[in-house]
């Protein structure tokens, strides 16, 4: 669902008429606040360990603080689309420690939850310059070319691969998976 709300952000009328100004930023706000809200409640039912909650909390912290979500929350808590324990762990631990500056995180996803998404969000945010994005499969690789270039506005010139035969490292933005960097370090280190 999230993906589709992605790539067509006038679908997000079906749960909510309110005509936002930043579709985009709104639905991949939701999703992500969405996926938060599931963390929290399986914390609440101790599902998620304590490593896996801090992790989960150093995400959302970090999110808050850097990214346009803490605005897009003003404009969507007040309707009451979360559970009121979740709003409420927001509103006290989550608003009150972006404001307190702290800068480190530490993301843990699993598989298909987003975080192609997140990284292109969070890069554009933080009006990162350089990346080096690292995926396990050639065909994520692919897609996070695409989602990036979207997102970014990229050309082809301002983005790299480096895998089978492209070696494409001077490049703003740079995908590969580390089986592929490993092989090339090892190459590079038995020529020198």
């Amino acid at each position: 669902m999230a993906m589709l709300v992605m790539q067509d952000p006038t679908i997000t009328r079906v749960l909510d008429t309110y005509d936002y100004t930043n579709k985009k930023d709104v639905a991949f706000s939701f999703y992500i606040l969405w996926m938060c809200a599931h963390a929290y409640a399986m914390r609440q039912r101790r599902v998620l360990d304590d490593n896996e909650w801090a992790g989960w909390l150093h995400f959302v912290r970090n999110c808050f603080r850097r990214a346009t979500i803490g605005e897009i929350w003003k404009q969507v808590e007040p309707d009451d689309w979360f559970n009121p324990a979740f709003q409420k762990f927001l509103n006290t631990q989550i608003i009150k420690h972006r404001q307190s500056g702290t800068n480190k995180c530490l993301v843990v996803l699993p598989s298909g939850s987003g975080n192609t998404y997140l990284a292109v969000f969070d890069t554009k945010n933080v009006g990162t310059k350089t990346v080096l994005f690292l995926v396990h499969r050639h065909e994520i690789l692919d897609q996070a070319v695409e989602r990036f270039k979207e997102v970014h506005n990229l050309t082809d010139d301002q983005m790299g691969i480096v895998a089978g035969e492209k070696k494409e490292f001077d490049r703003q933005f740079t995908f590969s998976r580390p089986n592929s960097l490993s092989e090339l370090s090892r190459r590079h280190s038995t020529i020198q």
